[in-house]
């Protein structure tokens, strides 16, 4: 399944919450991309965070300057979705987060590095661990530095 189109403007935290898999719980180790390609604007990572969930992220700028594989940080994780520090950031008690698929992407440059960029982000997650299904309204949440988590 692929989650795509998501602009913004300061682009620090992406947070995929949604469902499908068999985990009910998960360790909380951080994994760096197994292969990380910069081409001009665009960054493509593979991360790869057990047997069954491997993640596929692109993130394209309108325009960035200094972007190159040494200046910015990008780490996955699995949490629990029960977690409450990632419950209580969601925007409305009617949302939750579900065992399925809790992947944290952070996407955060390095302090100092001389990465800036200007205009909108595309930010596209592509994964197999979860299959298509109109009737479930998956989202993309994201959030600046740990803040809330806005769709």
């Amino acid at each position: 399944m692929m989650f795509t189109a998501m602009k913004f403007r300061q682009l620090t935290t992406v947070v995929a919450t949604t469902a499908l898999l068999l985990f009910s719980t998960a360790q909380a180790q951080v994994v760096t991309p197994a292969t990380l390609t910069v081409d001009d604007n665009k960054i493509q990572a593979k991360l790869t965070l057990s047997s069954l969930i491997e993640v596929d992220l692109t993130v394209e700028f309108e325009n960035s300057i200094g972007l190159n594989a040494n200046n910015i940080d990008i780490t996955a994780e699995l949490l629990d979705p029960t977690d409450l520090t990632i419950t209580d950031r969601l925007p409305s008690a009617l949302t939750s987060a579900v065992s399925g698929f809790p992947v944290l992407v952070s996407i955060s440059p390095k302090a100092d590095a001389g990465f800036g960029f200007e205009g909108l982000a595309m930010v596209e997650l592509y994964t197999k661990a979860i299959h298509y299904t109109p009737t479930i309204p998956w989202r993309l949440f994201t959030s600046h530095d740990g803040g809330e988590l806005k769709t």
